[in-house]
């Protein structure tokens, strides 16, 4: 015979079925043309759509008659039902115009006018445009002499702006959540009814993303080595957060486009390849890289070292310094107080951890918290990897080919689990 091992919570039988159901739709268009002998124009233009729709039911059943058949009508509890609709569309034009001048001068101009169901009517349709230039250095005539060694140089700089639609969809609407258990009974039932709406802002729009990158390509010896570098800053405003609002509000604070954050960072690439036979040839890389991201701003005004706050260094962790362990025969009445990182009966005694009054107060703790007044809270570290690298080894042999790589952090406080 059958056991029935479940819990009161488990003991139900649930049927659940989910409709996707996506249209997408993508046409462009490209004309390539060649003016003269050095000129090269080519323009590029297209429009994509997209929408999705989202259905799911969930049916399910306490207390099955027997555990080992899990068919609703094989049980006698209670029933239950529920369900999630959700739709949205995505449509967008974009264009492309490129110019090459004898391979050595390269200019790229993009843009895009995306509109998205995520925002409010008034706020869904948008702009983002980008440029790039190139710019080969060694295809000048005054190079021709070290063209042995230097093979090709390039010099290259972009800025762009990109959108981002995924902020959750739905915050522009001041939905209404249903409850069937109200603080009130009618006829000895409780009264059903919704809360209060969302509190919602009068405008939500796209979370921008502009980057500048500054660059260079370098190939040496005939193109067996090549050096690659790269400086970027990645801005990203209008990101959501939510409005500080009074306890007496009534309901959650809206979300809106307050937030920002900068990365600056660095990469840099080497690369080299050598034929030693005519079926023989080894090759290897080298990768490192770096960068640093700083909340620039964001809505707290309190400035709670627990949340983000302008001048952030993301990942930062706060935590007290480690002093000393407490000695055995030390007067501790006459250490700073350290009574208030702990709960119920515990006393700090020899062996214990002694952390830095770090405000020369006497006492040992947090303070409020926040970045005028953290008692003697410090940035002990921060969580993010620093100083990556790669280095990648290879070769190739009539066919078979033998690849190592190796990765390795340069810094990290912390590793999570």
């Amino acid at each position: 015979p059958f056991t029935n091992v479940a819990g009161v919570s488990d003991d139900m039988i649930s049927y659940r079925t989910v409709k996707y159901k996506s249209n997408t739709f993508n046409i462009y268009a490209t004309y390539d043309k060649k003016l003269g002998r050095d000129h090269q124009v080519k323009f590029i233009a297209g429009a994509n759509a997209e929408d999705v729709d989202t259905l799911g039911f969930t049916a399910a059943r306490r207390s099955p008659l027997d555990p080992s058949k899990a068919e609703l009508p094989l049980a006698v509890g209670d029933m239950s039902v529920a369900g999630n609709h959700l739709v949205n569309a995505y449509a967008g034009f974009f264009g492309r115009i490129n110019y090459n001048y004898k391979d050595k001068l390269l200019l790229e101009l993009n843009g895009r006018y995306d509109g998205a169901s995520s925002f409010p009517p008034a706020d869904r349709w948008a702009f983002f445009p980008s440029a790039s230039i190139g710019y080969r250095i060694t295809e000048e005539k005054f190079m021709d002499p070290v063209k042995k060694v230097l093979s090709d140089l390039k010099f290259r700089a972009s800025y762009g702006t990109l959108g981002n639609q995924d902020l959750g969809g739905s915050w522009y609407i001041p939905a209404m959540a249903p409850n069937t258990q109200l603080n009130w009974m009618n006829g000895g039932n409780y009264a059903s009814g919704a809360g209060a709406p969302r509190a919602v802002a009068k405008s939500i729009s796209w979370e921008r993303v502009r980057t500048i990158d500054l660059g260079a390509d370098m190939s040496l010896f005939n193109n067996h080595i090549g050096v690659t570098f790269d400086w970027y800053e990645r801005t990203t405003d209008n990101m959501l957060s939510n409005r500080e609002v009074p306890a007496t509000f009534g309901t959650t604070a809206p979300r809106v486009n307050s937030g920002a954050l900068r990365t600056r960072g660095y990469e840099i690439g080497i690369d080299a390849n050598y034929t030693l036979k005519k079926d023989w040839t080894i090759y290897g890389t080298v990768a490192f890289w770096d960068n640093k991201t700083v909340i620039t701003e964001w809505d707290n005004p309190s400035m709670v070292i627990s949340q983000n706050y302008k001048g952030k260094v993301l990942g930062e962790i706060w935590g007290l310094e480690t002093d000393r362990y407490f000695a055995k025969g030390e007067d501790l009445s006459k250490l700073p107080d350290q009574s208030k990182l702990v709960n119920g009966n515990f006393v700090f005694g020899p062996g214990d951890v002694k952390y830095k009054d770090q405000d020369g107060n006497g006492v040992i703790d947090g303070g409020k918290a926040t970045v005028s007044d953290h008692g003697d809270l410090v940035r002990i570290g921060n969580s993010l990897p620093r100083y990556q690298y790669s280095l990648r080894l290879g070769s190739t042999y009539k066919g078979f080919d033998l690849d190592i790589l190796f990765q390795g952090v340069g810094k990290a406080d912390y590793w999570g689990i």
